[in-house]
């Protein structure tokens, strides 16, 4: 049916066509190869696993592309990086991690504080979550062609309600920055 796909394909130059508003594909000669020809329905990405499985490496090589380029992204607090001229800033970036706290993790913490000592288990969920949204902070900065993140800011949330939920939101300019002569 042309309501379930909204791309069809010009099956002599390839060229994508849109539905027209009413649901129907569009009838006549292709603009680019001039052919008078009848549409056919381009398979959906669950119809064709060749496309799919395309598609997914192709995700694949861009996500470790962009780990790759964002081990090399400098973070820093401050408002310049000691030993580097910046060159072009980009623009703010952010990246956000949420967690749910249990009310068990709160009667440890709880018990902990009562007892003047430190709750390893709610220090290493606040760790990982903090190494966690710095992680998808310098991929958002690689992502736009930045090597450097300054005035990173940190911002925890407790967000409450019917789950408790922790949320830390991680805030920096992405910059373009080379080592200083």
């Amino acid at each position: 049916m042309p309501s379930e796909n909204k791309i069809w394909n010009c099956p002599t130059c390839g060229r994508e066509f849109r539905l027209k508003p009413g649901g129907e594909p569009p009838d006549g000669p292709c603009p680019d190869c001039e052919k008078r020809f009848t549409l056919t329905r381009r398979k959906t990405v669950e119809e064709d696993p060749e496309r799919k499985t395309a598609l997914i490496e192709q995700s694949e090589r861009e996500e470790a592309r962009l780990s790759d380029a964002a081990a090399a992204v400098l973070l820093t607090t401050g408002p310049n990086l000691p030993g580097f001229e910046i060159l072009e800033v980009l623009e703010v970036v952010t990246a956000e991690c949420v967690t749910g706290t249990t009310g068990w993790a709160d009667l440890a913490a709880a018990m902990t504080r009562l007892f003047s000592g430190r709750s390893g288990k709610l220090q290493k969920v606040l760790r990982e979550m903090r190494d966690a949204c710095l992680v998808e902070l310098k991929k958002e900065a690689a992502s736009i062609g930045g090597n450097a993140v300054i005035a990173v800011d940190l911002d925890y949330h407790e967000l409450t309600g019917k789950n408790d939920l922790l949320m830390l939101v991680a805030t920096g300019t992405a910059v373009r920055a080379s080592r200083a002569s």
